[in-house]
């Protein structure tokens, strides 16, 4: 029977209770800005209505201007009721743009408010670490300067294609008494943020 290996991972310490709880935190945090910015983003009904109503006076004016000059009045009145609604139409999807793009900017400043409070509540707290000694075999002798190589290779492989990030990687570790061999709060918060994101990305591109 087949299976997948997995190499045993050499962590010294780690507070599942804090990881389970930042990741909730992270995918709930998310969910809610998805659903705010949902909300400006979504067209209601009224709107969906008006579209539909001003389609269909467009082929109004489209059916009186091919009956020619015997229906230039009707056809002229026509024009100024469908001038009037693509101007309202018009405003009322600027004004949309405007509440959406203010709604993006609290979200984002919202979102750099909860990591900064995240960073603080476990500011020099690592949620894992790792350990040279559970990495080489019994039998190794190696300096404390290639058992902590060893360590951040094995931490970089452990947050790949985290680890290639840039400043953002950088912040979560700041505090840290090993930052090059431990993983801060923000990381799992992130990481859940991240999964939620990317899975309503998908969906939303499949509605396309």
């Amino acid at each position: 029977m087949g299976y997948i290996p997995h190499p045993p991972i050499p962590l010294s310490a780690v507070r599942p209770n804090d990881i389970f709880l930042l990741l909730g935190l992270g995918a709930l945090w998310e969910l809610i800005v998805r659903f705010i910015l949902f909300r400006y983003r979504a067209k209601p009904r009224k709107l969906i209505q008006k579209e539909v109503n001003l389609k269909a006076l467009s082929s109004k004016v489209r059916e009186y201007r091919s009956k020619g000059p015997s229906a230039f009045v009707e056809c002229s009145k026509l024009e100024r009721q469908l001038l009037a609604e693509e101007k309202v139409m018009a405003d009322t999807t600027e004004k949309r743009k405007i509440a959406l793009t203010k709604a993006e900017k609290g979200a984002k400043n919202a979102n750099i408010a909860v990591s900064a409070l995240i960073f603080l509540l476990w500011y020099s707290i690592p949620i894992l670490e790792f350990e040279a000694h559970r990495i080489a075999k019994l039998d190794e002798i190696f300096s404390e300067e290639e058992g902590q190589a060893m360590v951040e290779s094995a931490h970089k492989a452990f947050l790949f294609p985290l680890s290639v990030v840039g400043i953002g990687l950088k912040i979560a570790k700041y505090g840290l008494a090993n930052p090059q061999s431990t993983s801060g709060a923000l990381v799992a918060f992130w990481s859940a943020q991240t999964v939620v994101s990317k899975i309503f990305d998908a969906i939303d591109a499949l509605n396309v």
